[in-house]
């Protein structure tokens, strides 16, 4: 055996040269030299076990830079979801009501409210539309007049989330003077800009989400066994398969969880 090890050496030098090489004789060598041949030829493999954030877009008060931003490739993507009928789709539009409701204002949607809400969604409006109405109005405007200013868990996790994740430094004591409200809607509303912004880079959404939703699945105990879920890769395959509304609105969604929690 350790003479077919030797023997072997040259071709293995050329072939590790060339990757595609490498891994077909590696493929083959397997097969008949014991693990620890194999990993002293070709070296242990590493478990790769995390995904690289992207680098975090400026955003202009105009709108986005220009350099990096062009409109429409996220727009036009196809989810499985999209394919279903209207009558499918229902039971997701009647949770996600359900689900906004619960993050963002901390109530259950009346039956009057559900009913307005989702012969909108039935008739392709979107849910990033549906989240933006709930902030603006009376209810929330009323929750944000409050005299509730935001915990210490949430004023330190609102600094950690701006700089890591929208490239910003903000000031803690204006934090912690603010409504807890107003600090989830303003923290969702700059998120919402960003994502936008990753509308023609798909693959630094996916990346951006997977870091964001692998994170702080740890932070709170989650209702939801899938937002609870702490490998990064499986958050990668959930933004990658879903269309960009669902993107924008489930980050939402966590933001304003985590606001009421922390």
């Amino acid at each position: 055996m350790r003479l077919l090890y030797i023997l072997l050496l040259p071709v293995l030098a050329f072939a590790i040269d060339f990757s595609a090489y490498k891994l077909k004789a590696k493929s083959i060598l397997s097969s008949i030299l014991p693990k620890t041949y194999i990993e002293k030829i070709f070296g242990k493999e590493q478990s790769n076990k995390t995904i690289s954030m992207p680098v975090i877009l400026k955003i202009n008060k105009t709108g986005t830079d220009s350099s990096f931003y062009t409109k429409g490739l996220m727009d036009k993507k196809i989810s499985a979801f999209d394919k279903l009928s209207v009558l499918e789709k229902r039971k997701y539009r009647i949770g996600f009501i359900n689900d906004l409701f619960r993050s963002v204002l901390k109530a259950q949607a009346s039956d009057a409210q559900m009913s307005s809400l989702l012969s909108r969604l039935e008739q392709n409006a979107k849910r990033e539309g549906i989240y933006r109405s709930l902030v603006s109005n009376n209810l929330y405007m009323s929750l944000e007049e409050n005299p509730t200013t935001a915990s210490e868990n949430l004023v330190n996790f609102t600094l950690s989330y701006a700089k890591k994740y929208l490239g910003k430094k903000f000031k803690k004591e204006l934090i912690a003077n603010s409504n807890k409200y107003t600090v989830k809607r303003i923290i969702a509303d700059q998120t919402l800009d960003l994502i936008e912004a990753y509308s023609n880079r798909p693959d630094d959404l996916y990346a951006w989400y997977a870091n964001f939703s692998s994170e702080i699945s740890k932070k709170i105990n989650w209702k939801s066994k899938l937002r609870a879920v702490d490998d990064i890769f499986f958050h990668y395959r959930w933004a990658k398969k879903n269309n960009f509304d669902h993107i924008k609105t489930e980050v939402t969604i966590k933001l304003h969880y985590l606001g009421n929690y922390l």
